[in-house]
């Protein structure tokens, strides 16, 4: 907490040193400002897209803990594997932000279109490499993370959860890096909460009697991959029609 504050206020010195001219625009930004409200719409729905994460993965974990210490244990383990994946992903849904809004601002509809391909195939390509370095490694990695052997044991029938992991993650991660990057904001929030409230909870809620705590990974997969599809089926409506 204190590293945050100590963050913003180093900031804010170094805003006033070297950009305190700029301080002259915001009245009258602020006097027309429509493109103000516009911005904090989209803030507000990326606002809720990460309340609906963090409940998804919150409730992930609280429901580990009702299953026991160790399955605890292996479940957050195992989900460092997908984080690490998520965060070599988001490169290219960073990308996908700068790029998208460039060249739908620019009506540059070839090469927004050359770009989106270029980034499935590239972020599909390394979603793909982890999937198998998950697959053929996953022992050593996952000793990186423990030394105990009854956990990694214990780990094993959820290899496949890991491994399909970064195959059906990856479009989801991309799409909202388009979407964000369209401003096309409000689709991307109903996408999510689509996904978390219709998908994920009554995945969960209807397997776990069954499928125990694989009843929770199948309804973290299957979260994932009504992010990818529906976001993949809104994007003529909320990025081509642009």
């Amino acid at each position: 907490l204190m590293a945050q504050y100590t963050g913003l206020a180093l900031a804010l010195v170094l805003w006033l040193k070297r950009y305190r001219a700029l301080l002259s625009y915001f009245k009258p930004a602020l006097q027309h400002g429509g493109g103000f409200q516009r911005f904090f719409s989209v803030n507000r729905d990326i606002f809720i897209r990460t309340l609906c994460l963090l409940l998804t993965f919150g409730f992930f974990t609280a429901e580990s803990a009702r299953l026991g210490e160790n399955i605890l244990a292996v479940n957050t383990i195992l989900l460092q594997f997908w984080t690490v994946m998520a965060y070599g992903i988001d490169g290219f849904a960073f990308a996908a932000e700068s790029l998208v809004g460039k060249y739908l601002g620019a009506g540059q509809r070839q090469q927004l279109t050359r770009t989106l391909k270029a980034l499935f195939v590239w972020g599909q390509g390394l979603g793909i490499a982890f999937a198998l370095s998950y697959l053929f490694f996953f022992n050593e990695l996952f000793s990186v993370f423990t030394d105990k052997p009854q956990l990694l044991s214990q780990a094993m029938p959820y290899l496949a959860w890991v491994v399909l992991g970064p195959l059906v993650n990856t479009p989801g991660f991309i799409w909202d890096g388009i979407y964000i990057g369209a401003t096309a904001s409000v689709a991307m929030r109903n996408a999510m909460l689509i996904s978390t409230l219709l998908v994920f909870f009554p995945c969960y809620w209807l397997l776990s009697p069954y499928l125990g705590n694989h009843a929770l990974w199948l309804a973290m997969l299957c979260f994932m991959l009504s992010r990818g599809v529906t976001l993949t089926l809104g994007a003529k409506r909320h990025i081509f029609s642009h």
